[in-house]
């Protein structure tokens, strides 16, 4: 259990740092690193400072947008959509919109976590549980 766990951690940071990377550099489709040989594929544009993902056990993905937003977006890219309800976020500074991750017991109680700034709490950072 713990070798999947650190394998589907290790696979997240990979994808989530090529991810992120390729907003800033030009990386070839096929990067390698000493142990794996990686493909990189472009599943979204137009995202606005992107900054956090977490694969819901669909498939789909969870993106956070450092100024405020939650997207999930489909496996293949093709769909895009907005969570909504969440509260009003204050993206200054060092804040904003951030991490995103699923409760352990995701399947069951359909919490995600995602750390934000909320308007008006300036300063302060606060771990908000969702509800998807």
């Amino acid at each position: 259990m713990k070798n999947y766990s650190i394998a589907a951690l290790f696979l997240v940071l990979c994808t989530a740092a090529l991810f992120f990377l390729s907003a800033f550099a030009s990386i070839p489709q096929s990067p390698k690193t000493n142990h794996y040989k990686l493909q990189v594929e472009e599943l979204a544009t137009g995202l606005n400072h992107p900054w956090s993902l977490a694969f819901l056990p669909d498939g789909r993905m969870l993106v956070t947008e450092r100024p405020g937003r939650l997207l999930i977006i489909s496996k293949d890219g093709l769909e895009l959509a907005e969570v909504t309800g969440l509260p009003p976020i204050a993206a200054s500074g060092q804040g904003g919109m951030l991490d995103v991750t699923l409760h352990p017991h995701f399947s069951q109680n359909k919490l995600i976590y995602f750390p934000s700034q909320p308007q008006g709490m300036e300063g302060s950072e606060q771990k908000s549980p969702g509800r998807n």
